[in-house]
């Protein structure tokens, strides 16, 4: 009988500690809940705001375009040629060849603001990281 009246009440130990566990599961539901709203309503808000201003760039992309063949029908109209767009860059020039080309050595920083010339070295070329720390990863002040 001892035997069961052990096990009986460790049993009804265990199952207040679920009880209390559960509890506070709970009750920590009920406070994040709110927050997670609120949350998911500003993310609603921004993908809204965001959708809307791809539109508005969209329609302001579309009218300059429209504003800009009204000026070079005006020119044809006038008798004269419209300016033509400049070439863009050769899409067979990648970045790391023209970065290779260069000799940062002999790169005059002179004309360069004082305030750019700090760290990283600018004598010390693309994809340096001389002197710059390593990027942190998260906020250090939590």
């Amino acid at each position: 009988a001892s035997l069961v009246d052990g096990a009986s009440s460790l049993l009804i130990r265990l199952v207040a500690n679920v009880v209390a566990e559960y509890k506070e599961v709970v009750k920590d539901i009920e406070t994040l809940a709110p927050v997670v709203n609120e949350q998911f309503l500003r993310l609603a808000q921004l993908k809204k705001k965001k959708e809307e201003l791809t539109v508005k760039g969209r329609e302001m992309s579309l009218a300059a375009l429209a504003e800009l063949e009204e000026w070079d029908e005006a020119d044809r109209a006038a008798g004269r040629e419209p300016e033509p767009l400049p070439e863009a860059y050769p899409a067979e020039v990648s970045t790391s060849d023209a970065s290779a080309s260069v000799d940062w050595a002999s790169l005059d920083v002179s004309a360069f603001p004082v305030s750019w010339l700090g760290s990283p070295s600018p004598l010390a070329g693309p994809g340096s990281s001389d002197g710059i720390p390593p990027a942190s990863q998260g906020n250090s002040n939590s």
